[in-house]
């Protein structure tokens, strides 16, 4: 396994992974994390899964605000479409991310996303 994949992972109770499973999926999708800060605010579970949907949208704003600043840039030197190939692969690595990100949570593991799983501004207690 490539040495980025093999993040670190905090063990939580079974009955909390069992009864919140879900909202951890959801932190995964756009900005529904949302239901999951709101719904399950004392689960450490949800807690993990909802920092880790913040820090990939996050994330991804920045990633999209860059390339299109990026784009903009270069079109005027007749090279937009390296923005454009720029964006694309960075859409893949998004949808890597929330595969991986959906996958976790759906098997019940409390596991950071690769690349960008380390940052805990929300969950602050992952230990």
């Amino acid at each position: 396994m490539p040495a980025f994949l093999d993040t670190p992972e905090i063990q939580v109770d079974d009955q909390d992974i069992s009864s919140n499973r879900v909202f951890g999926i959801l932190s995964y999708i756009g900005i529904l994390w949302l239901v999951g800060l709101f719904a399950a605010k004392d689960s450490r579970y949800t807690r993990f899964h909802v920092n880790q949907g913040i820090v990939l949208s996050i994330f991804v704003a920045a990633f999209n605000i860059a390339t299109t600043i990026l784009t903009v840039i270069l079109s005027k030197i007749h090279m937009g479409w390296l923005g454009s190939l720029t964006l694309s692969v960075g859409e893949i690595a998004t949808m890597g991310l929330i595969a991986f990100g959906i996958v976790f949570a759906a098997k019940g593991r409390a596991k950071e996303l690769p690349l960008i799983g380390r940052f805990h501004w929300f969950d602050k207690n992952n230990d």
